[in-house]
């Protein structure tokens, strides 16, 4: 009864007496990404109008059975009573609204998890009125990763990663290297609002070192990759979201590892280069791709288009603002007398255009590279963003992480060498904040057959184009997932550390 006496008690202090009714559930999510010393802020959506919303937080979790109060009431809230002295209550207004609660300014608390819930007043029939969904809120330092105590399912690396509403989707991945890795055919999904992850719906067929994009209609392209067993895959497979299933696609022309791709303005999706064999550097080199071709969601068929100068092994492929594609370095391959003539890394540009399929040049970088493409991002002003990849000479084996960055202009053509980043990285993350600054984090040193993980973060300004340092990982990782949330955090998901032989299941959050 005890329980029973504080619930109602605190329930009555915030939302008065008198008979409150069940509405229909309302929405709750999280608009700040919950660091210390700040006002951690939250969205309430489709709340009754003209009501009161009680807000309310807790480090427990529950649940609380709302029976105490009404025994005809089947719900239970999320949150527990620990905290209720700083329960308070606002006007629902239009059922549209803000509500925050300032956060302590003590370090000792950064990790630590809060949940959130709301609910409103008055109504009708039982005693308590609409409740929105359970939120979870990790609390920790700006500028500094903090580890999440909740894991992947399995440790996986070089997976693909994309949004599914506020959650973001791992499919695949496996452990290996961009010169031979295996992949499966599971999936995991993280809740961005409760921050915990469960298994997902199975691939079509095992993939790691794929392709993926999200279509204009909301569906995911995935294609390519190696299998189980390490052999280059042709085929493609579609995620939909609105049945949470992955079908079969028409298959590319070719088998592609080591390849890139990017969306089209018209919605299809274009890829180049690659291999058709990751057996060893030989075989990479051997099969080496200047072949393009380009997805039509529409008929789920691939069609061939204009290849290519150069047989190019992880090149980059992106979207410029007009529509045009950039195509920058790789590791590029000649053939003499029918040999593979393995020439390294480049710093070659071309670009593409979809309405004449034709290629052009491009102004060079200032550094040679490849296996950049993970790395390199447009930014809000239309510029591109290249940073890190590897370079090397004939000997794809030695190929060794750069530390080199530098921003295209596709107005001017040309490009801007930035500050090196404060160490060689390649299969790092790179991730855009909401406010347009450029996260760099975790990511190889040394070379593809010798990679040495780093724990090193910092944030690049394009307004001023300056890096400033964030503070180490708490693991080094590379080949992680990376993505932000609705409400401004960086989650990094899995990837590799101990020279590529371990595969990572933690998960870690950054507050840039």
């Amino acid at each position: 009864m005890r329980t029973s006496i504080a619930l109602a008690s605190v329930l009555a202090s915030c939302l008065g007496t008198g008979t409150l009714s069940a509405q229909g559930s309302f929405d709750l999510d999280k608009a700040t990404d919950g660091r210390l010393a700040f006002v951690a802020g939250f969205n309430f959506t489709n709340a009754p109008a003209a009501s009161t919303l009680l807000f309310m937080s807790s480090v427990t979790s529950g649940p609380i059975p709302l029976s105490i109060v009404d025994p005809a009431d089947p719900r239970s809230l999320a949150v527990g009573l620990e905290l209720a002295a700083l329960w308070f209550t606002v006007p629902t207004g239009t059922g549209n609204g803000q509500v925050g609660l300032p956060t302590p300014a003590d370090p000792a608390l950064a990790g630590a998890l809060m949940n959130f819930q709301a609910l409103t007043a008055p109504g009708t029939s039982l005693v308590l009125g609409a409740l929105s969904n359970p939120v979870t809120q990790q609390l920790g330092l700006a500028g500094t990763p903090t580890a999440l105590p909740r894991n992947l399912v399995i440790g996986r690396a070089l997976s693909q990663s994309f949004r599914v509403g506020r959650d973001i989707m791992l499919a695949g991945g496996g452990r290996g290297s961009l010169l031979g890795a295996t992949g499966l055919a599971s999936t995991e999904r993280y809740d961005g609002r409760r921050m915990t992850v469960a298994s997902g719906p199975t691939m079509t067929t095992p993939r790691a070192l794929a392709f993926s994009t999200t279509l204009n209609d909301g569906r995911v392209l995935i294609c390519g990759g190696v299998d189980a067993t390490g052999v280059v895959l042709a085929s493609a497979e579609i995620y939909n979201p609105a049945t949470n299933t992955f079908t079969a696609t028409g298959s590319m022309t070719v088998a592609r590892a080591a390849f890139d791709g990017t969306i089209l303005a018209n919605g299809k999706v274009m890829v180049a280069g690659g291999t058709t064999n990751l057996a060893d550097a030989v075989q990479a080199l051997t099969n080496a791709q200047d072949t393009v071709e380009v997805y039509d969601p529409a008929t789920g068929v691939w069609t061939r288009v204009a290849a290519m100068a150069d047989r190019l092994l992880a090149p980059d492929l992106t979207l410029l603002a007009n529509g045009n594609v950039l195509l920058s370095g790789g590791f590029d391959v000649n053939s003499f007398l029918g040999l593979p003539l393995p020439v390294g890394s480049i710093t070659t540009c071309r670009r593409y255009n979809p309405n004449t399929n034709t290629w052009s040049s491009a102004a060079p970088m200032n550094a040679s590279r490849g296996a950049h493409g993970i790395n390199t991002v447009r930014l809000p002003d239309g510029r591109v963003l290249v940073t890190g990849g590897a370079s090397s000479g004939p000997d794809l084996t030695q190929a060794s992480s750069i530390a080199n960055a530098e921003l295209y202009n596709p107005t001017t053509n040309s490009w801007t060498a930035l500050a090196n980043m404060a160490t060689p990285r390649a299969i790092h993350s790179v991730t855009l904040t909401l406010d347009g600054r450029v996260v760099v984090a975790g990511g190889a040193g040394g070379t593809f057959t010798a990679p040495v993980e780093t724990a090193s973060a910092q944030v690049l300004d394009p307004a001023s184009n300056t890096w400033s340092p964030l503070s180490n990982l708490t693991t080094p990782r590379a080949g992680h997932a990376a993505l932000a949330t609705d409400d401004g955090l960086i989650v990094l998901l899995g990837g590799q550390t101990g020279g590529g032989a371990t595969s990572l299941s933690s998960i870690e959050t950054i507050r840039p």
